[in-house]
């Protein structure tokens, strides 16, 4: 068993296994160094481990490029944007409530 500093949580692994969640730790930079350089050795020995952070590497950058642009804000939509200065009344504004039928 090897523990690690995870996004600073202890993280437990068995020594020398293939580790999804660690190499996912390592490819987003939450590992501290101790954490690096077991991830490091790993990736240096197998072939396996080297593919699958490879993998995770293309997945996050994809993840990430989709929120590359500026959502849009509701007022950059609207061509108007109604202010308020004080001593001028609101606009009336028609209730909502449901009439009954008589």
């Amino acid at each position: 068993m090897h523990d690690l500093l995870v996004a600073g949580q202890l993280y437990s692994t068995v020594e020398g296994s293939l580790d999804e969640g660690l190499i996912m730790a390592y490819v987003d930079g939450e590992l501290d160094q101790d954490g690096r350089s077991y991830v490091e050795a790993l990736l240096a020995g197998n072939a396996e481990a080297r593919e699958m952070a490879e993998l995770l590497r293309l997945s996050s950058t994809l993840v990430r490029s989709a929120f590359v642009e500026e959502p849009e804000t509701p007022t950059a939509r609207l061509s108007v944007v109604p202010s308020h200065t004080s001593g001028a009344s609101r606009p009336s504004v028609p209730s909502r409530r449901m009439q009954r039928n008589a």
